[in-house]
C-alpha cells in the first residue's frame, strides 16, 4: 500500500536530520572567538536532540524558552517531529517530559505545517514502534487526521509496519477507542477526484518547473562569463536525465527518490527476511552513484556482505551526511576524501581498523560517530577543524592524537572504553567543550590545562586508575561539582611548577657539594 502525491513525507535529512544544517532565525548567538563564526542557540538545540545530550537539552528547555513545538529548524520541522524522524528515543522522552512539566498537553499532538501530521503519524509512517508507544502513553490521539484525512494507523499501513499496527490495535482495544478498524486492503489514500486533481497539479508544477528552468537558462545566457552560460536545452536535459536515471534504478527507494528529486535516501537490507528472498546475495544498486544530488545517505546492508563501500562513493559530490552504522565494514574507501560537503559521518559498530588518509580533505565535518570499531588512531581527522561533536567510544585508542588547538568549536568529546593513557595538554584549548566522557581508560593523571575549560558541564572519569583520588571524590560528591573540579585541577598547575622548581634547586645543591 503506497501513498502518492505531495502528502508523502520526506526522510530525516529533508527534515534537517543528524542535527546539522540548522541555522539561526533571529536567535542570539554564541561567538566562537577562535574561529570567528557564530553558533546559534537553535543550532545547538537541535544538535542536543540529535546527539541525545540530555543535560544540555533539559537546560535549553528550561532557560531558553524552547519547547517541544518551537522553534522550528531551517527545514521547518518542530523539535518533537525532529526527534521522531531521527528516532532519538531519549530526546523524545525528554521533550514529552517537558510537555508534562509545563502542562502543555496539547503539544503532544502538534501538527506540522507541511501536511498537518502529528508526531504519532510520523512515528507510524517510519515504523518506529518504540516512539509510537512513548507518544501513546503520554496522551497522543490515535483518531486525529492530517490535512488529507489520514490517521496514524493509515500511516502505519503505508509503512507496512506490523508492529506499529499491532500496537495501535491493542491500544484501541485497551482504551476502548471507537475508531473504526480499517483493513489494509480497504484503505484508499485518494479518491478518483483527488487523483485527477493531483495529476492536474503535477502537470501545472511541471509546466512551472519548465518555465523556471527556461528563465534560469536565460539568466545564464546573459551572463558575461562564458563559463557560466547554460542553454535551455542543457537544463531541460536534466529532466530527461532524471527520467532515464529512474528507469535504470533497481531499488524502489532509489526510484522514488529520483522521481521526487529527494535529497535523502534510507536503504535498510539488514533483516533476515530480505536475505531469504534474495539468496544470490547483496549488491549495491549501481545507479545510486549517479544520483549526485543526494545529500543524505543512510545504508544498512546484510552482515558480512561487503568489507567496504565502493570507491564510487566519491561521486556523490553533494553528500553532507553519511550514516553507515551497524554494518561489517573493515575500512572506508579513499574516495571519501572527495566528499568535500560532508558534515556528518556515522560509522558506529563496524570493524574499522583505521581511517583513510583522504579524510584530511573532509574539512567541513561537524559531527563524527565512530564508536564500536577497532581504531587505533584519529589522526586523519586532524583537519576537521569545524568538529562540534566526536564520539569514538569502544575502540583501541591509546591516545587522542588530534591538535585540539585548531578545534575551537568542539563541544562534545566522548572516548570511553579505550586504552588512553594520557591526554594532550592541548585539550585545554577547547573553549566550547561542554561534555568530556573518558570512562574506562587507563588515565593516571590529568593535564592541568583541563582547568581552563570554563564551559565544561559534564565529566566522566570512572574506571580509570587516577592517582589523585580527590579528583574522583569531587566528581561524585554533589550535583554541581564542575566548578570545584576545574578549580582544583587548575591549582595543581602551580603546585607542579613549585615542585619542579624545588627539584631543580635540590639538584643544584647536590652538584655544588660534589664540586
Amino acid at each position: 500500500m503506497r501513498r502518492s502525491g505531495a502528502g508523502r513525507r520526506g526522510r530525516p535529512a529533508s527534515r534537517g536530520g543528524r542535527g546539522r544544517g540548522t541555522q539561526s532565525v533571529g536567535s542570539r548567538t554564541f561567538e566562537n572567538r577562535k574561529q570567528g563564526r557564530p553558533i546559534s542557540k537553535i543550532d545547538l538545540f537541535f544538535r542536543y536532540i540529535f546527539e541525545e545530550d540530555m543535560r544540555n537539552l533539559r537546560e535549553a528547555l528550561q532557560t531558553d524558552n524552547f519547547s517541544a513545538t518551537k522553534p522550528f529548524n531551517e527545514q521547518g520541522i518542530p523539535p518533537l517531529h525532529f526527534a521522531v524522524v531521527n528516532k532519538r528515543l531519549k530526546s523524545l522522552k525528554c521533550l514529552v517530559e517537558h510537555i508534562d512539566r509545563v502542562h502543555s498537553q496539547a503539544d503532544i499532538d502538534f501538527q506540522d505545517d507541511e501536511h498537518g501530521q502529528t508526531p504519532l503519524m510520523v512515528a507510524a509512517e517510519m515504523g518506529w514502534v518504540e516512539g509510537a508507544k512513548v507518544l501513546l502513553e503520554n496522551g497522543a490521539d490515535l483518531t486525529l487526521k492530517d490535512e488529507e484525512g489520514h490517521t496514524a494507523r493509515e500511516y502505519g499501513m503505508l509503512a507496512d509496519s506490523k508492529q506499529v499496527l499491532s500496537l495501535f490495535d491493542e491500544w484501541k482495544k485497551k482504551n476502548d477507542i471507537p475508531e473504526e478498524v480499517v483493513e489494509e486492503d480497504e484503505v484508499v489514500f485518494e479518491t478518483s477526484t483527488q487523483r485527477n486533481r493531483r495529476r492536474r497539479k503535477e502537470l501545472e508544477r511541471q509546466e512551472r518547473s519548465t518555465m523556471e528552468l527556461a528563465t534560469t537558462a536565460a539568466q545564464f545566457k546573459s551572463c558575461s562569463l562564458e563559463s557560466e552560460k547554460k542553454t535551455v536545452s542543457d537544463i531541460l536535459n536534466d529532466i530527461d536525465e532524471r527520467t532515464r536515471l529512474g528507469s535504470l534504478a533497481n531499488w524502489d527507494e532509489l526510484k522514488l527518490a529520483i522521481h521526487e528529486l529527494r535529497r535523502d535516501l534510507n536503504i535498510d537490507r539488514s533483516d533476515a527476511k530480505w536475505e531469504q528472498e534474495n539468496p544470490s546475495g547483496f549488491v549495491i544498486d549501481p545507479t545510486l552513484w549517479s544520483y549526485d544530488v543526494l545529500q543524505r545517505l543512510q545504508l544498512r546492508i546484510p552482515s558480512g556482505s561487503l568489507l567496504c563501500l565502493p570507491e564510487d562513493l566519491g561521486k556523490l559530490s553533494n553528500l553532507s551526511s553519511l550514516i553507515i552504522n551497524d554494518n561489517s565494514f573493515q575500512y572506508l574507501p579513499e574516495s571519501i576524501g572527495q566528499l568535500h560537503a560532508l558534515r556528518v559521518l556515522e560509522a558506529e559498530n563496524n570493524q574499522l581498523e583505521e581511517l583513510p588518509e583522504s579524510m584530511r580533505q573532509c574539512k567541513r565535518l561537524e559531527a563524527v560517530r565512530i564508536s564500536g570499531n577497532k581504531l587505533k588512531s584519529l589522526e586523519p581527522l586532524s583537519e576537521a577543524t569545524d568538529l562540534v561533536s566526536l564520539h569514538c567510544d569502544r575502540n583501541q585508542l591509546e591516545q587522542l592524537d588530534l591538535d585540539f588547538t585548531r578545534m575551537g568549536r568542539l563541544a562534545i568529546l566522548s572516548a570511553t572504553f579505550n586504552c588512553i593513557k594520557q591526554l594532550p595538554d592541548s585539550i585545554g584549548s577547547l573553549e566550547n567543550l561542554t561534555t568530556l566522557q573518558l570512562s574506562g581508560n587507563e588515565l593516571q593523571v590529568l593535564p592541568n590545562s583541563i582547568g581552563d575549560l570554563k564551559k565544561l558541564q559534564t565529566v566522566s572519569l570512572d574506571e580509570n586508575p587516577i592517582r589523585d583520588k580527590k579528583i574522583l571524590k569531587i566528581l561524585t560528591k554533589g550535583k554541581k561539582p564542575m566548578k570545584e573540579f576545574l578549580q582544583y585541577v587548575k591549582k595543581q598547575r602551580g603546585r607542579n611548577k613549585k615542585s619542579k622548581s624545588q627539584d631543580s634547586d635540590e639538584e643544584s645543591e647536590v652538584a655544588e657539594e660534589e664540586d
